[in-house]
């Protein structure tokens, strides 16, 4: 996306707070954000964000455990481009294990995304109830002094 709809997206998200603070809750989106779906996500969106991307990541290490690389072979490939000019990707993959490596810890099956949409919002809520929020609790406590009793002589 270019520089201008990025531009758009911002004013279109400030319309839509401003539109969902000044409508009493009697338009479509309020209604919809106000259903527990919707509060859900809602309360497991920071950990979703984090865990998003090393979940798939996760996944396609194993599925893909044997695949590593020679972290010189990355270097050559990124800076020597002569022999690889111009021929086809099936001889780079034969060459050179980065490429290998990367392109297989790219391609993800179709029965891959099902159990990414299954389990990253499962991880998040686990992440969520069991860490985040006896965390939380934990900070929000309020601090008791134990007072010490007095020594008997």
């Amino acid at each position: 996306m270019n520089d201008h709809g990025q531009l758009y997206l911002v004013h279109l998200q400030l319309l839509v707070m401003v539109g969902l603070t000044r409508d009493k809750g009697t338009s479509l989106l309020s209604r919809l954000c106000t259903t527990k779906l919707a509060q859900f996500f809602g309360g497991i969106s920071m950990t979703l964000y984090l865990l998003h991307q090393d979940i798939p990541r996760y996944l396609l290490w194993a599925m893909h455990p044997e695949a590593s690389y020679d972290p010189l072979d990355c270097a050559k490939l990124e800076t020597y481009n002569g022999p690889y000019w111009g021929t086809e990707d099936s001889v780079i993959l034969e060459t050179s294990s980065c490429a290998r490596f990367h392109l297989l810890r790219q391609m993800l099956p179709g029965w891959g995304i099902l159990v990414l949409v299954l389990a990253v919002p499962s991880l998040s809520w686990l992440v969520h109830a069991f860490v985040e929020e006896p965390a939380r609790r934990i900070l929000r406590a309020k601090p008791t002094l134990k007072t010490i009793p007095p020594s008997q002589p």
